[in-house]
């Protein structure tokens, strides 16, 4: 798929306070995005920014990069979402350096360019620009990745990027979404040393939880999947570190894939289903009650088996609005799949 990522990383703030961690961090989630057993992207649709590729500044004058040289990294993909262009993959932006939130605005999440300081926050509004291909419906999948602080001053306020005042596209609900930011509403992100080598503890997390995810029974990974694996280990990567735990934002109704690995082995019992021949040729979906897919099956026959596990789900038919609530019980009886009054 013609999926693309911006990754950014900025270690020193002359006029805040340097890190260790950002760009180590931002060439860690590079080098899963191109992974072909991670996000499997062409290295050449990966565009990156990092402080380390600047001379280290004397002070302000000489801080890179700025918020111009950030902003540069989105003007492509802001064209062609300004002209209506809809690319049929995935957008993941990964950023990791200080940050802030807005006071007034708690989903919010910018940013500090390289020369910000308390009182001038040049900064990049980078979930207003998930917000934006979002609601153009530039892509189908988009992945947020904010390994920076999120707290707040009264007199700091989150700008709106310079980007062309458009409606929402009538597509923009079918976009999904996943959200991952390092820590809540007004907390501080943490980074510590991992054999040597500093790493934000939420970025450290991340990878270890997409490395170690186990996928569902299709093979896929997804959001809810690395959403509950990351708060699972979050407390064990951080350490010995007083932490605030990450707050990962994703639609359990629109999962998006993070990867596919090879499909799990068929567990439970057979269980053996029956539906009316104006469904042959079309494609079942099981979802459980959270919302995971569970089963993809393409209906060939009017009765069949499956193997599946004891459970309440929602099945419904790829593609269209029809869907059925079942439960699954392990016994003989057969389900008959009616789909409201089919």
């Amino acid at each position: 798929m013609p999926d693309h990522a911006i990754v950014i990383g900025i270690d020193r703030y002359p006029g805040i306070s340097d890190l260790q961690g950002p760009c180590n961090d931002a060439q860690l989630f590079r080098e899963w995005l191109i992974n072909p057993a991670g996000g499997s992207l062409d290295p050449a649709n990966v565009k990156m920014c990092l402080s380390s590729e600047f001379d280290p500044p004397d002070g302000l004058e000489d801080a890179h990069p700025l918020q111009s040289e950030i902003e540069r990294l989105f003007r492509p993909l802001s064209t062609r979402a300004a002209h209506g262009e809809h690319i049929d993959g995935r957008l993941f932006l990964f950023v990791a350096g200080h940050g802030f939130a807005d006071p007034q605005d708690m989903d919010s999440a910018a940013l500090y360019a390289a020369d910000a300081t308390d009182e001038f926050h040049t900064h990049v509004a980078v979930e207003l620009y998930a917000s934006y291909f979002r609601r153009l419906w530039t892509f189908n999948e988009i992945f947020l990745i904010f390994d920076a602080c999120r707290t707040n001053l009264p007199f700091q306020r989150i700008s709106s990027p310079p980007l062309p005042e458009l409606q929402a596209h009538a597509n923009t609900n079918k976009v999904k979404m996943f959200y991952g930011y390092a820590t809540g509403f007004g907390s501080a992100a943490r980074e510590r040393k991992f054999d040597g080598v500093a790493h934000g503890v939420f970025t450290k997390t991340m990878i270890a939880a997409l490395e170690s995810a186990t996928p569902n029974r299709l093979g896929r990974v997804t959001g809810s999947i690395i959403k509950d694996r990351v708060h699972n280990i979050f407390g064990e990567v951080a350490g010995d570190l007083v932490v605030t735990a990450p707050t990962i934002k994703v639609d359990s109704d629109k999962e998006v894939l993070f990867l596919q690995r090879e499909a799990a082995e068929a567990v439970g019992p057979e269980t053996m289903f029956q539906i009316r021949d104006q469904y042959l040729g079309q494609t079942l979906i099981f979802e459980s009650f959270g919302g995971v897919e569970v089963i993809r099956h393409t209906i060939v026959e009017l009765k069949f088996g499956l193997r599946i596990e004891p459970e309440f789900y929602k099945v419904l038919i790829l593609e269209t609005e029809e869907n059925d609530l079942i439960e699954v019980r392990g016994d003989a009886i057969i389900i008959e799949l009616k789909f409201g009054d089919a």
